[in-house]
């Protein structure tokens, strides 16, 4: 099975071009590359400032924090596509039980993910609070369930 996909570049680039010509003293290119995972908007504006010695206002900053929404938006869709390309199907059944959990249901939000309930969970006081897991991070127990 291929891999999944990882935030790379070419994801950062469309993601700082939604940002459009709200901050102007810096490239798209330059944005692209002081991304990482989860960063918010000031962390990206003092690393823009160090890297590129550029001067960045709150509004820069408050602009960049879509960043990364933009960036997940992005590797979502990769995501989304990797799984109608390699037809990617769930490797154990609803029900399993895992290292973590049981698998309760597949994510129809995130691509190919479970939905797992933690062990001892009472949904009377978590509501029903589900782990999302990656289909290959999840690790069946080896116990079955009664």
């Amino acid at each position: 099975m291929m891999k999944r996909p990882t935030l790379n570049h070419a994801m950062k680039v469309t993601a700082a071009k939604r940002l459009g010509e709200q901050i102007s003293n810096v490239t798209t290119e330059e944005i692209a590359a002081c991304l990482y995972e989860d960063m918010d908007g000031f962390a990206i504006a003092k690393l823009l400032e160090n890297v590129w010695e550029c001067r960045l206002d709150f509004k820069d900053t408050e602009v960049l924090n879509q960043m990364s929404l933009y960036a997940s938006y992005a590797l979502r869709e990769a995501e989304k596509q990797w799984v109608i390309d390699f037809d990617i199907k769930p490797p154990h059944p609803v029900g399993t039980m895992t290292t973590i959990g049981v698998i309760d249901g597949i994510c129809q939000y995130s691509p190919a993910c479970y939905l797992i309930k933690p062990y001892c969970q009472n949904d009377e006081i978590f509501e029903n609070q589900r782990w999302l897991v990656k289909f290959e991070d999840a690790v069946p127990s080896g116990i079955v369930a009664a």
